[in-house]
């Protein structure tokens, strides 16, 4: 039974319905009973361990729909400005694409150029407003006839939020929060920045430094703003404010959800669905045989974020311990799933469910404030309720009053 459900994994054509919707959702309900408790109208908690507890068939996910693009704001306002790659741009809808060099073997890329001049990224900066604005001009897309509910999603968030969830069991050293809007209906969640990781952004090791820049770095080597040119290069200092994001619907459970996702790049030049998209990740190793699928954790992170939106390839950069990019090989998302890797997709996607469960049963006042949260080392998400005239209430309210108008 357990081969036979391993290669169901093995497969994507099977693993989005690899179970009966019958069994699958008695599988929620009977978890639902072990993990979540409510204490009072203010509080309740959702267990993440024992993990054990999620160890069952996996929820039913559905195949992920790419319902439009959303280009970076600065590159827009970029483009606005250049007569001669404006229309081009429009054209292409800001997405960027895969610039290869001729020869992926003997590179010597070196992703230390231009630390010294790199503005990090201010995650949550902006929340979910990029969304709000993607739906406010796209309502017709997204809207159903129900003034009770314009939108046809029960939740709304950017990937990030459901990876970072749904990997908790095995990043128990990772604090995280976010908080919860429902609003006609949805629930609008967005990433708050904890005080650990504040700390983390201002005062990183150099090791974390130059790691998140190498990242960065590498995808300037390999992509361009246009199919068919030539790569940023050596002398581009990387920008993560200027990346694409592709929007999807998708469904787990009996939950639809709608989330943004920032891609790297389209390695086809006609870009028509998610399977043309690609990750662009390094790695340390010679050969696709040095990364080691069965122990290393990164690995489920590279999964979940490339499962949630369908993408199937991997442009992995082979580096040293210096920083130099010798080597660019494929890798496919399905490989990650190593007969004997220490983690279990089941139990990450069933985690997932359970929360978005837990927060439709626990989060039920229309307009209100709701924070779910989990400690570093703890074996339980704390979701609240913050009092109406708090600090933590105003904080922590998203919505802006010029969505609410519109929608």
């Amino acid at each position: 039974m357990n081969n036979r459900r391993n290669n169901q994994f093995r497969h994507r054509e099977n693993f989005y319905s690899p179970y009966s919707r019958q069994k699958n959702n008695e599988s929620i309900r009977n978890q639902n009973r072990r993990n979540f408790i409510q204490f009072n109208e203010s509080n309740a908690l959702v267990y993440i361990h024992p993990s054990s507890n999620y160890n069952n068939p996996c929820p039913e996910v559905g195949q992920p729909i790419e319902i439009g693009i959303l280009p970076s704001e600065k590159r827009v306002l970029e483009m606005q400005q250049n007569e001669d790659k404006k229309l081009d741009f429009e054209k292409t809808r800001g997405i960027k694409f895969l610039a290869l060099p001729e020869n992926c073997d003997n590179l010597c890329f070196d992703l230390k150029l231009g630390l010294e001049r790199f503005v990090p990224h201010i995650p949550h900066q902006n929340g979910i407003d990029p969304l709000l604005k993607w739906i406010i001009s796209n309502q017709e897309k997204i809207s159903q006839n129900d003034k009770l509910k314009p939108l046809s999603f029960d939740f709304v968030c950017w990937r990030g939020l459901l990876t970072t969830m749904s990997v908790s069991p095995y990043e128990k050293f990772k604090d995280w929060m976010f908080s919860v809007i429902l609003y006609k209906g949805t629930y609008y969640m967005c990433e708050i920045e904890t005080d650990s990781q504040k700390e983390e952004r201002i005062h990183p090791d150099e090791k974390t430094k130059s790691f998140t820049y190498w990242g960065h770095k590498f995808e300037t080597y390999i992509t361009s703003d246009f199919p068919g040119e030539n790569a940023y290069g050596i002398d581009e200092v990387p920008d993560p404010d200027s990346n694409f994001s592709t929007i999807v619907s998708n469904s787990i459970g009996s939950h639809k959800l709608m989330y943004g996702a920032e891609i790297d790049c389209c390695f086809t030049n006609d870009h028509k669905e998610l399977a043309d998209y690609c990750e662009i990740k390094s790695s340390r190793g010679d050969s696709l045989s040095d990364l080691n699928f069965d122990r290393n954790q990164k690995f489920l992170k590279w999964w979940i974020q490339s499962y949630l939106v369908g993408i199937k390839l991997i442009k992995v950069g082979l580096r040293n311990d210096d920083g130099i990019i010798k080597k660019i090989i494929d890798c496919k998302v399905d490989d990650l799933l190593a007969p004997k890797r220490w983690w279990k997709e089941n139990i990450c996607l069933n985690l997932m469910a359970e929360i978005l469960n837990s927060i439709k049963i626990f989060c039920t006042e229309e307009n209100c404030v709701y924070i779910a949260s989990r400690d570093a080392n703890s074996n339980s998400i704390r979701i609240s309720k913050p009092r109406r005239d708090s600090e933590e209430f105003s904080k922590n309210y998203f919505l802006r009053n010029w969505f609410k108008e519109k929608i």
